[in-house]
Parts: structure tokens; sequence; C-alpha cells
């Protein structure tokens, strides 16, 4: 009788031992799928912003694309004005050639040179607003193409911690701490593309912008000392309709 109850009580003892592992086993895994929680969460509200913020972008950089298209329509349409202002200084210009050695038509000709000479300064005119809309154009183009670099960025943010919080739902339920550890890793990259997209434009894209000023002050200078040439009474009799950009070619 005593050797069976004492049998009893070694099963309890080792019973009761069993239970109390298995109790702090489930602690700890408690206390560890709560970390795997929490930074799942984290996680997510990073996705949901960056995911705001790439949508959001890309509008703006659509806008932007559109707006770059709309100046350089109005450019060229510009420039064809141009053209055609060319070609009746030209025409003019060719009658005054014509009648200058007549006297009895020197009013006449003096006619036709006010004529040139008036659509020589509205080419002057057309010109200073075609290379405005240009430049608009090109600063509208790097803006836009500037937001799309961003929203790439977000984007790339987007995906890696998706992946990670899909890597945290199966370290849950496999209870897989290296899985957890991969899925922070990979969030971490998530992190790192979501606080580079809040960064400032780099230094290439401020460039940018400054060689397109430039090229505006540069245009403005040649296009006024245009105008103090085009106070002269004399006309050209070379005057040619076409753009600079094609004298140039």
């Amino acid at each position: 009788m005593p050797d069976e109850i004492e049998v009893e009580t070694k099963e309890l003892r080792d019973t009761i031992t069993e239970l109390r592992e298995e109790h702090a086993k489930d602690s700890r895994d408690s206390g560890w799928l709560r970390y795997v929680s929490l930074s799942t969460a984290f996680l997510a509200v990073i996705a949901a912003i960056a995911a705001l913020e790439a949508g959001a972008l890309v509008n703006e950089a659509i806008l932007s694309k559109n707006e770059a298209v709309l100046k350089q329509a109005q450019a060229s349409d510009q420039w064809a004005y141009y053209q055609a202002s060319g070609v009746k200084a030209n025409t003019a210009q060719y009658f005054v050639a014509l009648v200058k050695g007549e006297i009895s038509k020197a009013k006449e000709a003096a006619s036709y040179a006010k004529d040139a000479k008036k659509y020589e300064s509205k080419k002057t005119a057309i010109e200073v607003e075609a290379r405005k809309l240009e430049a608009e154009r090109d600063h509208s183009g790097a803006e836009a193409n500037e937001l799309m670099k961003r929203h790439e960025t977000f984007a790339l943010s987007v995906t890696f911690t998706q992946v990670a919080i899909a890597l945290s739902a199966i370290a849950a339920l496999t209870k897989s701490r290296v899985v957890w550890y991969l899925s922070s890793l990979v969030g971490l990259i998530g992190l790192f593309f979501f606080a580079r997209g809040w960064m400032v434009p780099p230094p290439a894209a401020h460039a940018e912008v400054h060689a397109i000023a430039v090229s505006i002050e540069s245009t403005q200078g040649r296009i006024g000392a245009a105008l103090r040439r085009q106070e002269s009474p004399q006309v050209s009799e070379y005057s040619t309709a076409q753009t600079p950009s094609q004298r140039a070619e």
C-alpha cells in the first residue's frame, strides 16, 4: 500500500512539473506574440500613410505633366505665329525693294517699310512669349518627374511593409521567431523608403530648375537686345521667317 501511494505521488509531481513548464512556455510565447502584434500594427499604419501619399503624388505628377503638354502646345502656336509674322515681314520688305527706286512710289515704299517694321516687332514679342511658355513647360516637366520619383519611393515603401505584414502573420501562426526576424528586416527596408519619400528633392533636381532659370534670363537678355535693335528706323532686307532654333540648324 505505501508503495502505491509513493508511485502516485511521483506521477503527480511529474504532471505538475509538466504543467508548469507548459504554462511558462505559453507565457513566453504570449509575450513574444504581443510584440508581433504591435510590430504588425505599426507596419500597417506606415503602409496606409505611404499608400495615401503615393496616390496623392501620382495625381500631382499627372497634373504637372498635363500642364507641360499644354504649355508645349501653346509654345508651338506662338512659333507658328512667329513664322507667319516673318512671312508677312519678308513680303513687305520685298515690295520695299521693288519700289524704293521709284520716286513716285516713295509714299508706298514708306508704307511697306512701316509694315515690315511692325511685323518684325510682332516677331520679337511673339518670341518672348514662346520662350516664356517653353520655360514654363520645362519647369512643369521637371516638377512632374520629381513627383513621380517620390511616388515610386512611397510605392516601394508600401510594397515592403505589406510583405513584412504578411510575414508577421505567418510568424504568428507558425510561432516562428526566424520568420518574425525576417519580417522585421523587410519592415525596416519599408521604413527606409518611407523616410526617403519625405526627404527634400536631391540636388540634381535643384540644378535642373536653376538651369531653366538661367536659360530664361539669357533669353530675356537676347530679346531685350532685339527690341533695342527694332527701335532703329532701318529695316533689314534679309529677315527670315524661320524660328531661331531652325536658323541654328
